[in-house]
């Protein structure tokens, strides 16, 4: 990037959340370090990192603003302490019209609205959150978004399928969207991953929704209540693999 005539090298580091958690510090410093670690292997001086939280809990975001706020210093150290404050976006907090009006990309629209709405109680209402730009999303954010939906509800009706997306204004004929992920295998996954806690399963859960679908490893890891670490892991196996 560009400051003035200064040109500028900028990290951007993007977490998402779905819940308070009180490690959020903790987990965005690990991140910095690996960054200016992979500075370091690359005989780089230390870019600067700009942390953000995506934030889309079903109560506003309340944790500290700054880390100095998470893990208080006494004054007269305050000068000598690591201190850094992430930039926090709260959907909640923002109305469906503010997001579709000031957010310039439709599909980071789209992105914000279905995280904003996952938690509807009736996926009726989180489709309706979208019905204004579903007709003018490009494929693969349509199917990203339906995908979230149909995953985090376990909708498996192919019926229901087609009513989200005729609600959402889509004409074309498209493949149906249930069987792309819901097989034998990835159901047995999901079962013995949630009811049984069989890391096998939950795995096998993971590796087929991040081949078969677009969800994002955070996504995944919110819809099947895993630790993000986990699967960024499977997906650096995945790509090793490849």
């Amino acid at each position: 990037a560009r400051f003035s005539d200064t040109p500028v090298q900028i990290y951007l580091l993007f977490e998402h959340k779905s819940t308070h958690d009180s490690s959020i510090f903790l987990q965005l410093l690990r991140y910095m370090v690996a960054l200016w670690s992979m500075d370091q292997d690359n005989n780089r001086r230390p870019t600067v990192v700009l942390p953000f939280v995506v934030y889309h809990g079903t109560s506003g975001w309340s944790l500290p603003e700054r880390f100095h706020d998470f893990c208080p210093v006494p004054e007269f150290l305050k000068f000598y302490a690591l201190d850094f404050a992430p930039l926090v976006l709260d959907a909640g907090r923002i109305s469906d019209q503010e997001i579709q009006g000031r957010v310039g990309h439709l599909g980071a629209a789209a992105t914000l609205l279905a995280l904003k709405h996952i938690f509807d109680k009736t996926y009726q209402e989180y489709v309706s959150a979208l019905k204004a730009i579903g007709a003018d999303l490009d494929e693969r954010t349509f199917q990203s978004v339906v995908e979230y939906l149909l995953i985090y509800r376990e909708i498996e009706d192919p019926q229901i399928a087609e009513t989200i997306t005729k609600t959402l204004n889509r004409s074309e004929e498209m493949p149906n969207i249930v069987e792309k992920w819901m097989d034998v295998g990835l159901q047995k996954g999901l079962e013995e991953g949630r009811q049984e806690g069989r890391q096998e399963g939950r795995q096998e859960a993971i590796e087929k929704l991040l081949i078969r679908t677009h969800l994002s490893p955070s996504e995944i890891a919110t819809t099947l209540d895993v630790n993000l670490d986990w699967v960024l892991e499977i997906q650096k196996n995945l790509k090793n693999i490849s």
